[in-house]
């Protein structure tokens, strides 16, 4: 078929006036066209029976779990006041203020050190590390920046005094993991 002859079909199925095809072309058109509006037809009238259906067993569920009725027995409402008071309880201890230093994996320390430049301080403990001959691994959290280094006995008493000038606290291990973040 040719793309006239394609557009002819579908200006015929249509109902629009088509001159390219001939009279039993046009028949077969017409009936083509009415199969598919009396399908669409039974169809729509099908949908419409189907939502009456479907929203009368609504009604008739929202009769039997009525939520006043169901609400106003005893042991709901204690369960919602236990529900309640495990969540506030819950919130109420995720939301206290904990130390600077938490538990990591490892059973290692965190030390959480807030400035007004996060990279600039970073970078100050980086560079005095990396001074000292230590790896130092450092990388973005997000707004936040970590640096983790591991430090023998040596390094620890050497470097002491200037790490703290820094606001970091050298632990006896000598594994040294920092969160730098901004100050809020």
């Amino acid at each position: 078929m040719t793309q006239s002859k394609d557009d002819d079909w579908i200006d015929a199925i249509a109902g629009r006036p088509s001159s390219g095809l001939n009279a039993s072309e046009q028949r077969l058109a017409q009936a083509i066209r009415d199969v598919t509006r009396a399908q669409h037809e039974q169809d729509v009238v099908q949908i419409a029976s189907d939502d009456l259906a479907q929203e009368e067993r609504l009604v008739q569920h929202a009769r039997r779990t009525d939520p006043v009725r169901v609400a106003s027995s005893a042991w709901i409402k204690r369960v919602a006041i236990a529900a309640t008071l495990i969540l506030a309880v819950g919130l109420g201890w995720l939301l206290i203020d904990r130390e600077a230093q938490i538990d990591v994996r490892g059973g290692g320390q965190v030390q959480i050190i807030e400035t007004s430049d996060v990279q600039a301080l970073a970078t100050r403990i980086v560079s005095r590390l990396e001074q000292a001959g230590i790896t130092v691994q450092a990388y973005p959290l997000g707004t936040y920046r970590g640096i983790n280094a591991a430090l023998n006995a040596e390094q620890r008493a050497a470097l002491t005094a200037d790490l703290e000038k820094l606001g970091v606290a050298v632990p006896a291990n000598g594994v040294l993991t920092l969160e730098i973040r901004d100050k809020q």
